[in-house]
């Protein structure tokens, strides 16, 4: 049974708190993370448990996009201060975060990557976006900003990471240095 909380457009279904609009995940047998060395995977995911914890957790998405590659495509927010079934992803840390899956209907097996976020840490602000390119490409765009002189603050150097996925499902991810 779903009710309307009101509060923040919050749906709670059993256990899990959600958004609404959101729809149930197909079957996913495994997970594996996939790591593109950003500010979040250092800081937040350094336990080997995010994987396991990982399946236990998705459930909903909130978006679906193009296929990618041999992949189903769908996008999860995970709202650590709202969602009770997030903590096991969250690390005791109050996060807003966003997952793309990459979802072998074959196998039923999914790969994941964070694609965005926006968190404090320390004297800096990191955020990070993501652009699906065309059917192979997925774009992720670092940034952030650090308290400079004076306590103004400065932007931090823009990064890009460009995963290309081929027909296969391999992935091979590059760190330009311009795009």
């Amino acid at each position: 049974m779903l009710q309307d909380s009101t509060a923040n457009n919050i749906v709670q279904d059993s256990t899990f708190l959600r958004f609404k609009n959101t729809l149930r995940l197909p079957l996913i047998k495994s997970v594996k993370y996939i790591s593109t060395q950003n500010h979040f995977d250092h800081i937040y995911l350094k336990d080997s448990s995010f994987q396991d914890s990982l399946l236990k957790f998705l459930r909903y998405y909130n978006r679906t996009y193009q296929n990618i590659g041999k992949y189903e495509t769908y996008y999860v927010d995970v709202l650590c201060f709202h969602d009770s079934s997030a903590s096991l992803i969250c690390n005791g840390e109050n996060l807003q975060y966003g997952l793309l899956l990459l979802y072998d209907e074959a196998s039923k097996e999914a790969n994941v990557l964070t694609v965005s976020y926006g968190f404090p840490f320390d004297s800096e602000y990191h955020e990070m976006s993501f652009q699906i390119k065309d059917s192979e490409t997925i774009i992720l765009e670092i940034s952030g900003q650090t308290e400079g002189e004076e306590g103004m603050p400065e932007d931090l150097e823009t990064r890009k990471i460009v995963i290309k996925i081929s027909k296969d499902g391999s992935t091979k991810t590059s760190y330009p240095t311009e795009f």
